[in-house]
């Protein structure tokens, strides 16, 4: 992130380096904290490790949970064809479509789902399942041209694999190099098929200079800088007058959600770009200073504990979504995020129905 910021891609960028130097500083040292606080909890208060780290697959449970996903999500999008016409994804062709944003309901409890399947069908040892699954869950999240959930879920199942596979570790890198490339271009693709390159030039405020760079380059690049200076001009210019809550607004229903408490201070400034200022920026607004540190604390605390016994190898299911969310936090808040909450509840559910513990000195399935 840090990198991509000293591209200033953006004629809006922050300039200079302090800032930006020191909220990642910052933030390393309190997750640091809250790793080493959670790890002096274990020390002074241990918690027995598991007899065995060896699992089986209940693979009639994992067929039927994965057959009840995949009609959950058929279901939604059956009755968003119906109330709203063809998915976003058809204009590309031509057709007359709603935009992404305005397109359909309940994509709230879709996108989770369509993740979890995903990611559960990785585990069925049957080839045809398993591709009928993962394609059925891959075109959904097409169909409605959600790049920030397909990222997620593609480094979720990333995880997963890492976690499961027997091979080297040379193997697991190339092979999420391969998903990186595989995830930027999707990126691009889908980016430029639904934005369109001079929208993007205005909206993502692309300094003249790197008109004619390419596209994959752009996209990247600025997705990942401009949220850190978002983030850095919100500092420089919000003057904190009392606490409020704005951070919990993305736990409700689309429907319940109220409009964002500091919407108007972000759209009176000009230089704060698009509308993602990193995971921080709605703390910082809500809490001043202390939101910049208490929540690194807290994922400090939760990497202490995902560790510990080896959870995120036992629990992978549930362990690859608290990753996710670490992975994404130079772009947004997913740890306070409802489609979070609700992939959470699905496969901490799916973690016990049909993943079982076996007896010391039993092999993994």
């Amino acid at each position: 992130m840090l990198l991509a910021f000293q591209f200033h891609v953006s004629y809006s960028s922050y300039s200079g380096n302090i800032l930006p130097l020191a909220i990642f500083a910052t933030s390393l040292l309190f997750v640091l904290a809250g790793y080493a606080f959670m790890r002096a909890i274990y020390y002074i208060f241990p918690v027995s490790p598991p007899h065995s780290y060896a699992y089986s697959i209940d693979l009639d449970k994992l067929n039927r949970m994965n057959l009840v996903l995949a009609f959950a999500a058929l279901s939604i999008m059956v009755y968003n064809c119906a109330t709203n016409g063809l998915p976003p994804v058809f204009g590309f062709l031509g057709f007359d479509t709603k935009i992404y944003a305005e397109y359909g309901r309940f994509k709230q409890i879709l996108f989770p789902v369509l993740a979890a399947l995903f990611v559960n069908s990785l585990l069925d040892p049957s080839k045809t399942k398993k591709t009928v699954f993962f394609l059925f869950a891959t075109f959904g999240m097409i169909f409605y041209v959600a790049r920030g959930p397909m990222m997620q879920m593609l480094f979720e199942a990333l995880i997963v694999f890492s976690v499961r596979t027997s091979r080297k570790k040379r193997y697991i890198y190339l092979s999420a190099a391969f998903v990186l490339v595989i995830a930027a271009s999707l990126m691009t693709f889908l980016g430029n098929s639904r934005t369109g390159k001079e929208f993007f030039f205005l909206g993502m405020q692309i300094d003249l200079s790197y008109w004619n760079w390419p596209m994959g380059f752009l996209w990247i690049v600025s997705y990942i800088s401009v949220p850190l200076s978002n983030l850095c001009w919100i500092i420089h210019y919000f003057r904190f007058d009392h606490v409020t809550l704005s951070s919990l607004g993305d736990l409700l229903p689309s429907f319940w959600k109220p409009e964002a408490t500091h919407a108007s201070f972000v759209a009176n400034h000009s230089e704060i770009v698009d509308g993602v200022h990193t995971y921080l920026a709605s703390y910082f607004m809500d809490f001043s200073y202390l939101g910049l540190l208490f929540p690194n604390f807290l994922i400090g605390m939760g990497c202490g504990y995902v560790l510990q016994a080896n959870r995120i190898g036992r629990k992978f299911l549930t362990s690859s979504i608290f990753v996710a969310c670490i992975a994404f936090l130079f772009f947004f808040d997913m740890f306070i995020y409802l489609p979070t909450i609700v992939q959470l509840c699905i496969q901490a559910f799916a973690q016990r129905y049909f993943l079982h513990d076996l007896p010391l000195g039993s092999g993994s399935e």
